[in-house]
């Protein structure tokens, strides 16, 4: 999702103000938070300086800078690049990167084998086939043994 103020860089932040019951939703780049942060009015000013204590502790979309620490990583480089730094990347910034990973793929959790292995199911109807292609050769019934063999690079194709 594209930054609401700027339209160019990708959005990290979602701020919610409610002004008198009207609510407005913003959805910011960390360059345009760090700009609102920066302009603030000068009564958000006196109420922060007031509450500095009180304001350390909440998530303020400006102030808020979370970084990987297996590899340094911040949200704004995962934001503007797409790619994540590590495997713990994924639990340190899991709120900025499962709504992305849920649109793309449906879920959020893992259902399949490993890139390059075979399920179960398939290896051993391939070993089976493979058994029945070595028989159909003796028997140099070819035409078989073509079709097994095909069977065989489609279920191996499957990966």
């Amino acid at each position: 999702m594209l930054c609401d103020n700027c339209k160019k860089r990708q959005a990290t932040y979602h701020l919610m103000r409610s002004v008198n019951g009207k609510k407005t939703e913003s959805h910011l780049c960390s360059e345009c938070a760090s700009e609102l942060e920066s302009s603030t009015s000068g009564l958000e000013h006196e109420l922060q300086s007031g509450f500095s204590g009180f304001f350390e502790g909440l998530n303020h979309p400006a102030k808020r800078r979370t970084v990987c620490p297996q590899c340094g990583a911040t949200e704004q480089e995962i934001a503007s690049s797409g790619y994540v730094g590590c495997a713990e990347c994924y639990n340190t910034f899991k709120d900025l990167l499962e709504p992305y990973i849920v649109r793309l793929h449906g879920r959020v959790s893992h259902c399949g084998g490993r890139p390059g292995s075979l399920p179960p199911d398939n290896k051993k109807r391939i070993a089976d086939l493979r058994e029945q292609l070595k028989k159909a050769i003796s028997a140099e019934e070819f035409e078989k043994a073509a079709a097994i063999r095909d069977e065989i690079r489609g279920l191996e194709k499957d990966v």
